[in-house]
């Protein structure tokens, strides 16, 4: 049997393709994996593009929108408006290119995880008449799922929803089974993360306020690698990471007193899975306002702290971070409760059939 995975544009994106290529490749009779792109440096980095998934990258572009501006705002932005043009047109020529690739490969079945690198790919395979599933983390939708959705044979999700199959999110196993960091620190352990391309409003609000976090607590600082070199020096008191291996990411989660996240689906799901006290600050222009509904679900439950980013200051973090500290039993046994172990294993099965066995 041979699987054509696909999806990207972001770690959140492409980190739960990894694990649901791990859980096909541990069935029984393994299928033959490929992967489908834009051949980015992070989609080799967590992938592990090999022998056991062959990887392959093909033209996409963005539909670039942002949530909260208005109609009129939309219509005056020329750049956004001409960067949009141009990525049509690499949608069409990935489009192409994504048609010759699934003939070549000829796989049983296409999942799209979504991001915009699934679109020409998603819609290859229905013009092909290859079997597509796709999975959507979000609490809303994604733009390229909602486009493929209406010709996939099985749609997924991360979040319940009515009309789907709930899933939950895929959460690579390395993180769920690694022990927690040891700081031996005597203040609260608090880290900060943004997601894999890091966060530039959460970033600023540590570098310029490191010294203050520092009197109170041991930072632990996910930056991504565009702002590590804005970093303040390392100490034993701020530990900066550009980007952690989900091993690594895993055990700084399970080491940590606080966790202040943004609100991407697998950055919750990865919170769960380890048991964080966690306080979401959603990015309150991302598209769709994904974001904050994933954010409002997860704290309507009483699973985590929610800070919007317009409140965004040293002031309110400290706040947060210490009455989240004050009950973190609370928020952990919350987060807990989210957790779905089993999300990868279902999704292969979804994917081969329920077989474990490859034709």
């Amino acid at each position: 049997m041979k699987i054509v995975l696909t999806g990207g544009g972001t770690g959140g994106h492409i980190a739960p393709l990894s694990a649901v290529a791990r859980a096909l490749s541990n069935q029984q009779t393994p299928p033959h994996l490929h992967y489908i792109g834009e051949g980015s440096h992070l989609e080799h980095r967590m992938l592990s593009c090999g022998d056991r998934l062959l990887c392959h990258s093909v033209m996409s572009g963005k539909f670039r929108r942002y949530h909260g501006d208005s109609l009129w705002a939309h219509l005056a932005d020329v750049p956004t408006l001409t960067r949009n043009a141009r990525d049509a047109v690499k949608v069409m020529i990935g489009f192409f290119q994504s048609l010759w690739l699934l003939l070549e490969i000829r796989p049983q079945v296409v999942f799209s995880k979504g991001g915009y690198t699934a679109l020409p790919v998603g819609l290859a395979a229905a013009v092909l008449r290859i079997r597509l599933i796709t999975h959507d983390s979000d609490v809303v939708p994604g733009l390229t799922n909602r486009v493929l959705g209406r010709f996939a044979a099985e749609t997924a999700c991360g979040f319940p929803r009515e009309g789907s199959t709930f899933t939950g999110n895929p959460v690579n196993p390395d993180l769920r089974s690694a022990p927690a960091a040891g700081w031996g620190s005597d203040k609260p352990v608090v880290m900060f993360m943004g997601g894999s391309s890091g966060a530039n409003v959460i970033n600023r609000l540590v570098f310029g306020n490191v010294d203050r976090l520092r009197e109170r607590y041991t930072i632990v600082h996910i930056t991504g690698q565009a702002d590590l070199p804005k970093a303040p020096e390392p100490a034993s008191d701020y530990r900066p990471y550009d980007f952690v291996d989900p091993a690594t990411m895993g055990g700084l989660l399970k080491s940590a007193d606080v966790v202040l996240s943004r609100a991407g689906a697998n950055a919750i799901a990865d919170l769960a899975a380890c048991g964080a006290a966690a306080i979401l600050i959603p990015g309150r222009h991302m598209t769709g306002g994904q974001q904050l509904r994933n954010a409002t679900t997860v704290t309507d439950c009483g699973a985590a702290y929610l800070l919007r980013e317009e409140h965004l200051d040293i002031d309110s973090v400290t706040e947060a971070i210490d009455y989240v500290y004050a009950h973190q039993q609370q928020y952990r046994r919350g987060m807990e409760a989210l957790d779905r172990p089993q999300a990868a294993a279902e999704l292969a099965t979804m994917i081969t059939g329920g077989s474990n066995h490859a034709s």
